[in-house]
């Protein structure tokens, strides 16, 4: 079962709502959120190796340390707070699960 996720920054309020992260059970590959390198767009995405793209599971997209488990769906595990803004680039966009999805 995935979540449903809506991000939001703290800093210029940019905001991304209810989206999905990770995968249901009939589809078992993930939703993953990104950033575009050469266009700063957020996006969702299932290709989980395309050099092009910024993951936010990956470490240099956060700050500080995950505590806990996070948000996590299977390997791979969102932090809540501290996200790279796609809007202002500040380490102050946020995670929000709002739902589940399957």
């Amino acid at each position: 079962m995935g979540y449903l996720l809506r991000a939001e920054c703290n800093s210029c309020h940019w905001y991304h709502d209810t989206f999905s992260f990770g995968s249901g059970f009939a589809n078992r590959k993930p939703k993953l959120p990104a950033i575009n390198k050469a266009t700063s767009a957020f996006i969702i995405t299932d290709n989980e190796y395309d050099p092009a793209l910024d993951y936010y599971h990956s470490p240099d997209m956060y700050k500080g340390e995950i505590e806990g488990f996070g948000i996590q769906h299977e390997f791979i595990r969102l932090n809540p707070e501290g996200n790279k803004c796609p809007g202002c680039g500040e380490y102050s966009m946020r995670f929000e699960v709002v739902g589940e999805w399957d």
